[in-house]
């Protein structure tokens, strides 16, 4: 069994995009896969795809993953620590020099590492989720 999710057809011109659709649609018919109506958006500016936000040909991060970030509260455990640096690093490339911001929080995961969330530590959380309250795009 092989599940596809997550198909984008884009193209800036309408008509070649339903071009697009009608080849996918018919190779679909061929191989006798299934599409998911309720799952379909036809025709859209601005969809969420795959953790993010596309619009006029532009990737973002998506609001949704951000207002995520924005309410993460301060670690107090290593397993909060690994939830943040997931969220924040699957955002890593609209983030310049991610490691060395995040790294104050992977030294706590260290085995060697005491849990200690101090002044750098809070900085570094409190930096990541600053620079990701901007608008980026890539």
């Amino acid at each position: 069994m092989i599940y596809l999710n997550d198909l984008d057809i884009s193209s800036e011109k309408e008509t070649q995009v339903i071009e697009r659709f009608k080849r996918v649609l018919k190779t679909a018919s061929e191989y006798g896969l299934e599409l998911n109506i309720k799952k379909c958006q036809f025709l859209k500016r601005e969809i969420e795809f795959l953790g993010h936000k596309i619009k006029d040909g532009k990737l973002y991060a998506s609001p949704l993953k951000i207002k995520a970030v924005m309410n993460f509260t301060e670690p107090k455990s290593t397993k909060d620590i690994k939830s943040y640096l997931g969220l924040t690093g699957y955002f890593r490339k609209f983030i310049p020099h991610y490691s060395s911001l995040a790294k104050p929080l992977s030294d706590l995961l260290k085995k060697d590492s005491n849990f200690s969330f101090g002044l750098k530590e809070r900085e570094s959380f409190n930096e990541l989720k600053q620079i990701l309250s901007k608008e980026h795009v890539l």
